[in-house]
C-alpha cells in the first residue's frame, strides 16, 4: 500500500468500508489462517487423546460420561371416599362443579425423589464420600448431596394413551464415568423408592382404616337411635302423609351431607401429604365452606333460594318433625352404606400387592456415551479461535496505522516511555 493510501486510510475514518475490512483480513490472513490451523490441529489431537484414553485414568481430562435411564409409569389410585369427588355428583356437582382431579402418586412420587431420605440411602450404600474424594470438604454430606443432585436427573411426562390413561411417565437417569456404577445407582433408586413408597401408602390405609372404623362406630349408633325416634313418633302420632316436595327436601339434604363427608374426607388424606397453605387444600376447604352454607340455606330458608320454595322451619311443626327424623335416618343409613362400601375398599387396598409404580422400560448398561461431544468441541474451538485471531488482526493493523500518523505515534512513544520510566523506577 502507497503512502498516500496510507494517509487517506489513516485521516478519513469515516470512509470505511468492507472492502477496508476485507483488505485487513486479507494482509494477516497468514496470522489468521495459522492460528486457527495450529488450533484445530492442537484441539483435534487432544480430542483423540481424551477418546483414547481410558475414563478412569487420573490423566484423562475429559472422560466419557453415560447416562442409563429407567421408565416408571406411575398409576392413579382410587383415593377411597374422595376418589370421585373430581368429578363432581348429583347435586353437589351441579352447584360446585368439578374438583381436584391431579394423580396424588406422582406428587408423592416427585417429593421422595426430591427429599433427602433415598438420596442419603443411596450416598450411603454406594459410600459417595469416598468415592468422589469429598472428605477435605467442610461438610462432606452436604457435598455429596450436591453431587447427587447434579448427576440424578428426573423427568416428568404426562402419558398419552387409552392403556396408560390417568397415570404419568417418569424417566430417572444417573450420569457418571463408570456406566456400570451409574446403572447400578439408577436401579437402586428405583428399588428405594418402590419400597419407601409402598411403606407410606401402607400408612396411609391403615390410618384411614383407623378413621372409617370409628366413625362406623358413632354412624351404628346413630342409625340406631334415628330409627328408635322415628318408631317412637310413628306410634305417638301415627303416620303422616308428606308431601313430595317435603320428601325431595329432606333427599337433597341427605343427599348433600354425604357429598360433604366425602369432601372431608378427601381433605384429611390431602393434609397427609400437604401443607396447611397449598391451594388444593386452601380450595377444598372453600368447597367445604360453602357446601355447610348451602345445607344450611336449605334447612332454614335463608339465602337466594327460589321464592316457591317452602323452608322446613316453616312447615307445621308435626310434619316438619316427621320429615327431620326421617331425613336424618336416610343420612346415617346412606353415610353407613358408604362407610361399609369404603371400608371394604380400604381392606382390599391393604391386602393388594400389585405395582403402582410400573417399570416400562428398565435400565440397561448404555453402550454409548451421552457426552461430551468431541466434534462440537472441536468446531467451537476452531470458530473461537479464528475470531480472536481476525480480532486481533483488526487490533494489530491499527496500531500500525497509527503509528504512521505523526500526532497517534507521537502519543504511543509518550506512552513507551512514561511505561518504560516506570519500569525503571521500580527496579
Amino acid at each position: 500500500m502507497s503512502d498516500i493510501e496510507n494517509n487517506a486510510y489513516v485521516q478519513s475514518p469515516e470512509k470505511f468500508t468492507l472492502l477496508d475490512l476485507f483488505h485487513v483480513l486479507v494482509k494477516h490472513r497468514f496470522l489468521i489462517l495459522v492460528s486457527t490451523g495450529l488450533a484445530a490441529v492442537l484441539i483435534f489431537i487432544f480430542a483423540l487423546y481424551t477418546a483414547a484414553m481410558p475414563d478412569e485414568s487420573p490423566l484423562n481430562p475429559m472422560p466419557n460420561y453415560y447416562s442409563p435411564r429407567v421408565k416408571v409409569m406411575i398409576q392413579q389410585t382410587d383415593e377411597g371416599i374422595g376418589g370421585n369427588i373430581s368429578s363432581g355428583s348429583g347435586a353437589l356437582g351441579l352447584l360446585l362443579g368439578g374438583g381436584l382431579g391431579a394423580n396424588q402418586n406422582v406428587i408423592l412420587v416427585k417429593e421422595l425423589l426430591a427429599g433427602n431420605s433415598i438420596k442419603d440411602r443411596i450416598i450411603e450404600r454406594f459410600n459417595f464420600t469416598d468415592r468422589y474424594e469429598l472428605q477435605a470438604s467442610r461438610s462432606p454430606k452436604s457435598a455429596a448431596r450436591e453431587k447427587f443432585d447434579e448427576s440424578f436427573e428426573v423427568i416428568a411426562s404426562e402419558a398419552v394413551g387409552s392403556n396408560v390413561s390417568g397415570g404419568n411417565l417418569l424417566v430417572l437417569s444417573y450420569t457418571d464415568e463408570d456406566k456400570f456404577f451409574a446403572t447400578e445407582i439408577v436401579n437402586e433408586i428405583l428399588i428405594l423408592l418402590e419400597e419407601r413408597f409402598k411403606q407410606l401408602s401402607l400408612e396411609k390405609l391403615e390410618r384411614k382404616k383407623e378413621f372409617i372404623e370409628e366413625r362406623l362406630r358413632v354412624t351404628e349408633n346413630a342409625l340406631s337411635e334415628g330409627r328408635n325416634a322415628l318408631v317412637d313418633f310413628q306410634l305417638t302420632h301415627g303416620t303422616l302423609d308428606l308431601s313430595s316436595q317435603a320428601r325431595e327436601q329432606a333427599q337433597l339434604i341427605a343427599d348433600m351431607s354425604a357429598d360433604l363427608l366425602k369432601k372431608e374426607f378427601e381433605l384429611q388424606t390431602l393434609k397427609e401429604y400437604l401443607d396447611e397453605n397449598n391451594p388444593r387444600i386452601v380450595l377444598a376447604r372453600q368447597e367445604i365452606d360453602k357446601m355447610r352454607k348451602l345445607i344450611e340455606e336449605l334447612k332454614t330458608g335463608r339465602g337466594d333460594l327460589p321464592a316457591d320454595y317452602i323452608p322446613q322451619n316453616r312447615i307445621p311443626s308435626l310434619t316438619f318433625r316427621y320429615l327431620e327424623l326421617q331425613g336424618e335416618l336416610k343420612v346415617q343409613e346412606s353415610i353407613y352404606s358408604m362407610l361399609r362400601e369404603q371400608y371394604e375398599v380400604v381392606k382390599i387396598d391393604i391386602d393388594d400387592n400389585s405395582r403402582v409404580l410400573q417399570v416400562i422400560e428398565p435400565a440397561e448398561v448404555p453402550e454409548l456415551k451421552s457426552g461430551p461431544s468431541r466434534g462440537k468441541l472441536c468446531v467451537l474451538t476452531t470458530i473461537a479461535v479464528f475470531l480472536l485471531s481476525a480480532f486481533w488482526a483488526f487490533i494489530k493493523e491499527y496500531f500500525e496505522n497509527k503509528k504512521k500518523d505523526p500526532k497517534e505515534s507521537h502519543k504511543l512513544s509518550s506512552i513507551k516511555s512514561m511505561l518504560s520510566f516506570k519500569r525503571s523506577k521500580a527496579h
